[in-house]
């Protein structure tokens, strides 16, 4: 059943791989794939991709709405701005990463349950000091989003609404977790319980800059 809520899953930026996480092998599916199952009972759910799209987005778009940037440099800003311009939420908006394949369908629904419970304040969950994602938004900050610059994010708009703040402190470290290297994979690979796959291993060192 849909919670009435939307959510916005950006492609990000890996400093150290040149190909976009998310299209990564995570267990024989796109580490996307995994992604999207946790959103599974939101009303609507964008994916912003950038650079070159490929079988892993048209695959996404059976279970959600592609928004692609083809500038592989796309900003967060950019990639939150394009995601807050195709959302339509009725109760509130999450955002978070493509590439957060640990995250589960219960984790995600208690979050939003949580916020549904508080509906005019932003929750965070926050893990080890660090704010994890999703977060997610009243529908009154959608416009706070479209209206961000190429080098924004979301974190002004939090520091900004900090009277505003519904706050969570867990130990869940798959809100906190996504892909920067060749270490990140293969640990949230190991958490999962899946072998790494050598050979791709071997293949992802070559793209690692």
């Amino acid at each position: 059943m849909s919670n009435q809520l939307s959510a916005v899953l950006i492609a990000g930026h890996s400093r150290f791989l040149k190909s976009s996480p998310y299209r990564l092998d995570f267990g024989g599916a796109p580490i996307l794939d995994r992604t999207l199952e946790a959103f599974a009972d939101f009303d609507e759910v964008i994916v912003v991709t950038i650079g070159e799209a490929g079988t892993v987005e048209d695959a996404a778009s059976k279970q959600a709405k592609l928004v692609h940037l083809e500038d592989e440099h796309a900003t967060v800003g950019a990639q939150l701005r394009a995601g807050a311009a195709a959302i339509n939420p009725k109760s509130g908006f999450a955002i978070a990463i493509c590439d957060q394949a640990l995250l589960s369908r219960e984790l995600v629904d208690g979050f939003a349950e949580k916020f549904l419970a508080h509906p005019k304040k932003i929750f965070v969950p926050i893990c080890q000091g660090q704010i994890g994602m999703p977060s997610i938004f009243p529908t009154s900050m959608q416009s706070e989003f479209q209206a961000l610059g190429d080098e924004g994010s979301a974190w002004p708009i939090v520091r900004d609404h900090g009277d505003k703040l519904q706050e969570l402190e867990i130990y869940e470290t798959s809100i906190i977790r996504h892909i920067e290297d060749l270490d990140d994979y293969h640990e949230m690979l190991r958490l999962a319980g899946i072998p790494i796959p050598e050979a791709e291993a071997a293949g992802e060192e070559s793209k690692v800059g």
